[in-house]
């Protein structure tokens, strides 16, 4: 979808304007900002609550000026204003408006505007939500650092090249080049590559030395200044020469697109969730250093920030499990978690946020913990920053994260800021956070807490020192001694310190606060211990008796050996304390709903739904639990059972998956000038034709063809007809797309003949066949899915070993004899199953009607039998100014078969277009345990968000005491 596109003088001047205009847009917007921080400063120094609703209510102010440069933004992205470099690399004019959208976070500099957006959306909802507020001291504080949080992103948009709105052409205005005349500037690069943004004015002053007819015009355009062009550009192109405006349109007409990988709903949805989590612990950070400053350290403030840090781990949660699912889904490698740098940075804060969560309950029910709860959330939010620091700053290696652009050092600076002033006000104000109690005994459940919180804590101390760990060693010892942590060394080093959190989630729920007795103890472990023993032994004698025992090598390093020591021990002690987990929860349920049943006579199904209800955040943190371990088992069994298979098939073999199923080739599907495009040897003519199309983008039909003609001597290479059909196809050049396509898809049109009918009528059948091929062009140029693409469809059988056929020829016999009504042959073809599907498809392809028919027969009963079929695929996304691939637009595709125990996940690898039979590389993984991991996730956001369920209350304003 594109609400228009840049065609003239008036629209080329528009889009520039539009982009000054959300520049402009933007400094107003940090502008406000900066009032706000004077606002709250004011109210407090002269005890004035009319300055601190003033800057409440600038927040209101403050949103409506990012969304309408948000908005600016998609207007330039749905218009198709490519005059920025922002909007070129993250959109193209007949983009899904799907992907439109999401062009506002798809790269650096749209996902900054984005994020300020989404802080800004925070800090109006907050605003309202204490639109009642007199009396509590903590607001003008908050105010104030939700404010500075503001400022500064908002100020990372005014540093070089970090707003979508730079335009391309504004290097013109840079002061070293400004002054300089264009007949300077040949004098100084001649043909050689122009710097920075200077090849567009290279490409106009060439198109114009090319086309111009009046040479006073010529001179008169050499000497104005870049600056001066520049101006031109923005305020009236039509001042400018005709070649030059010409070109100016071209060239602003069409953008890169979006990164052909970022084509997937997941990361569509995930980094406006991720940043939902991230962004949402800003507010809850904003009460705690606003509690510090203000003084006003009772439990208020941590009731007042409990659903925001509930909201905000709920969505970190669901941006974690999206980026996963992604990656399992588009990356082709079979996996979900890697460990990677940029995924390290989400967890780190969730696990933090996790541990908070956990921790105020506590100083709620006990008055403990409360420095370690203000340290706790002001940690969380750290990590955010921390987080964000290492995906914006190049100091890590990730597929996910950005070069270095400018923003690391500001980062930092800000990281040390929101670090080191909250613990100075933790230090200053320490005798207001001393707990009112102490630790009574370690058989308690606040003690069970605090050895939570500590397990969470070291587990984000670990990860984030095994993250930070190569960037280090770099810096002191140099590239070549930099060292990287692999995925199994976070297994070894992390696993046991999840088991043991499992364990202390078990427990928890089957103590008492404060000190639980021996009796006690004994009846609230009998049961669940009664399960680990239970859960431990059925697990050993499955896994035992399958001979499913994770062996250990005999040899390999340190990480190997430990690796698979670990993974044998969690296939054994993992189930045993889910089992506990389980059992824990049950426990404490049907204990509840039986005391409710005593008071008040109701069924125990009717007291278990009253109990729920009634405790929605006891019962809703339980479910949650529970959740975790679903997602704890199916990581385990989708990781250490997983199988990873490389096959090479021709269509009609099948390899046989961890002796449980077979995969068969079945056939390939490709578009029609695939094995063009796939061939490299050809990649010079697609270019060669595309740079024709630009050179001549006004020319018709006949003149573009005879001037190809003319160029290779009177005949037109197929070569050339595809690359220039590819070359079409970029640049939507309809009518040599038409042509191109009719020429390479029926090989009895010559060219003569279609110059011939050009210039003389055609009849109407090739009229017809002319529009249908030429619709269909029309379609596949204006489809950004179109790309070019390789699929291979494969069936999944039971596997059933057995008598197998010799070869193909032995099936083509026995077909063509039931085909002549020979009964047995055609019951032995039938038996035969999937195992004669390549005999089948000879004989489709090359019998004659009655075997066609016999074989068709068979064939439709075999795939009928299919567990399930599926077509991965490669997929080739072409760049839309030149035509060429674009740089990693050549990806693999992959298709997942998921089934209620496990996921097919296969992956086409290579295909070989030319060798016969065109052999395929597949990469297949049978995971056993994907739904559980699944169920996992849903049910842990689930939980989470029935203990946000509200409570009916009535709440009244408040009375006006004064500062």
């Amino acid at each position: 979808m594109t609400l228009g596109e840049i065609t003239d003088a008036q629209s080329l001047a528009g889009a520039f304007q539009t982009g000054i205009f959300g520049q402009i847009t933007l400094l107003a917007t940090l502008g406000l900002s900066g009032l706000l921080i004077l606002l709250p400063v004011l109210g407090m120094a002269f005890r004035d609550e009319r300055f601190v609703h003033a800057a409440r209510r600038g927040q209101y102010l403050l949103l409506g000026f990012t969304m309408l440069a948000a908005a600016t933004l998609l207007t330039m992205i749905f218009g198709g204003m490519f005059v920025t470099t922002y909007v070129r690399n993250v959109s193209e004019l007949h983009e899904e408006t799907f992907y439109k959208i999401t062009g506002l976070w798809a790269s650096q500099q749209g996902s900054l505007l984005f994020w300020c957006l989404i802080l800004n959306i925070f800090g109006a909802v907050f605003a309202f939500a204490n639109r009642h507020t007199r009396t509590d001291r903590r607001l003008p504080a908050t105010l104030l650092v939700l404010a500075v949080v503001q400022t500064f992103f908002l100020s990372l948009l005014q540093l070089d090249h970090q707003s979508p709105f730079v335009l391309v052409i504004d290097s013109l205005k840079d002061p070293q080049f400004a002054d300089m005349t264009l007949e300077q500037c040949f004098h100084k690069w001649g043909d050689q590559p122009w710097p920075g943004a200077l090849w567009h004015v290279q490409s106009m002053a060439t198109n114009l030395i090319q086309f111009a007819t009046d040479v006073q015009q010529l001179e008169q355009f050499f000497s104005l200044p870049l600056a001066d062009i520049h101006d031109r550009l923005v305020m009236d192109p039509s001042t400018l020469p005709a070649p030059v405006l010409e070109d100016a349109i071209t060239s602003f007409r069409e953008g890169n697109g979006l990164n052909p990988q970022l084509h997937n709903p997941w990361i569509a949805i995930h980094p406006p969730v991720l940043y939902l989590g991230f962004i949402g612990f800003t507010i809850p950070f904003c009460y705690a250093v606003g509690s510090l400053i203000s003084g006003e350290l009772d439990a208020t403030w941590i009731r007042r920030a409990r659903l925001w840090t509930m909201s905000a781990w709920v969505f970190l949660t669901a941006g974690i499990a999206m980026g996963g699912l992604w990656a399992y889904e588009i990356l082709g490698w079979g996996g979900y978690w890697a460990w990677d740098p940029v995924e390290n940075a989400s967890f780190i804060p969730w696990l933090a946020a996790t541990a908070f969560i956990h921790s105020v309950i506590v100083q709620e029910r006990r008055g403990m913990f409360k420095a370690w709860n203000v340290c706790l959330i002001v940690l969380t939010y750290c990590l955010t920053v921390l987080g964000t620091f290492l995906v914006r700053s190049g100091i890590v290696e990730s597929v996910h994260a950005f070069a270095d652009t400018g923003l690391k050092m500001p980062l930092l600076i800000f990281f040390i800021i929101v670090f080191l002033v909250p613990l100075l006000l933790v230090v200053y104000r320490y005798p207001l956070l001393k707990a009112t109690r102490g630790l009574d005994s370690l058989l308690s459940r606040e003690a069970v807490f605090l050895g939570n919180n500590l397990l969470l804590t070291l587990l984000a101390a670990i990860v984030l020192v095994m993250t930070l760990w190569p960037a280090v060693t770099e810096t002191l010892l140099g590239p070549e001694r930099k060292f990287q942590w692999g995925a199994q060394a976070y297994s070894v080093i992390t696993t046991p310190l999840f088991l043991l959190l499992i364990f202390f989630t078990a427990a928890g729920p089957l103590l008492s606060y404060g000190r639980t007795s021996k009796g006690m103890l004994a009846r609230q472990f009998a049961f669940p211990l009664l399960a680990l023993f239970a859960g431990a032994g059925v697990n050993a004698w499955l896994v035992i008796g399958s001979n499913h025992v994770h062996a250990i090598p005999t040899e390999g390093d340190a990480i190997v050996m430990l690796a698979a020591w670990t993974d044998r021990i969690t296939q054994f002690v993992l189930p045993a304390l889910v089992a506990m987990l389980g059992a824990s929860v049950l426990q404490e349920l049907v204990q509840a709903a039986t005391l409710r049943k005593r008071s008040t006579k109701e069924a125990i199904p009717s007291a278990m739904m009253s109990v729920l209800l009634a405790n929605r955040r006891r019962f809703g943190g339980y479910i949650c639990h529970m959740g975790v371990a679903l997602i704890a088992t199916g990581i385990f069994l989708s990781s250490s059972y997983d199988t990873d298979d490389a096959h090479v098939l021709t269509p009609g073999e099948y390899a046989v998956l961890d002796g449980r199923w077979a995969l068969v080739y079945d056939h390939s599907d490709e578009t029609p000038l695939f094995r063009f495009a796939h061939s490299k040897e050809h990649s010079p003519t697609v270019l060669n034709a595309a740079q024709l199309l630009r050179e001549n983008p006004t020319a018709t039909t006949e003149q573009i063809l005879e001037d190809l003609t003319s160029k290779h001597g009177g005949t037109l290479p197929p070569q050339m007809v595809a690359g220039m059909a590819k070359a079409a196809q970029a640049y939507e050049h309809q009518e040599i797309m038409s042509v191109a396509m009719q020429l390479w898809r029926d090989p009895n049109i010559t060219l003569d003949d279609y110059l011939a009918h050009a210039k003389t009528g055609e009849s109407p059948e090739r009229r017809a066949q002319s529009e249908r091929i030429y619709a269909t062009a029309k379609a596949h140029a204006t489809d950004p899915r179109a790309a070019e693409e390789f699929r291979a469809v494969v069936h999944f059988f039971p596997y059933v070993s057995g008598a197998e056929p010799d070869d193909r020829v032995a099936v083509v016999n026995h077909l063509r004899l039931g085909a002549a009504g020979d009964k047995e042959s055609e019951r032995a073809v039938r038996d035969l199953g999937w195992r004669a599907l390549g005999g089948l498809r000879d004989v489709e392809r090359d019998g004659n009607d009655a075997e066609k028919a016999l074989a068709q027969s068979v064939l439709r009963d075999v795939l009928a039998s299919a567990k399930g079929t599926l077509a991965p695929g490669i997929k080739i996304h072409r760049d839309k100014q030149t035509g060429g691939p674009r740089s990693g637009g050549v990806q693999a595709d992959p298709e997942i078969l998921e089934l209620l125990d496990e996921d097919l996940y296969v992956t086409l690898q290579d295909i070989d277009l030319s060798a016969p039979g065109e052999p395929a590389n597949f990469r297949v993984h049978v995971k056993p345990g994907m739904n559980l991991a699944r169920l996992g996730l849903v049910v842990m956001v689930l939980g989470a968000l029935f203990a946000l369920l509200p409570r009916k209350r009535r709440t009244f304003p408040e009375p006006s005491l004064g500062m």
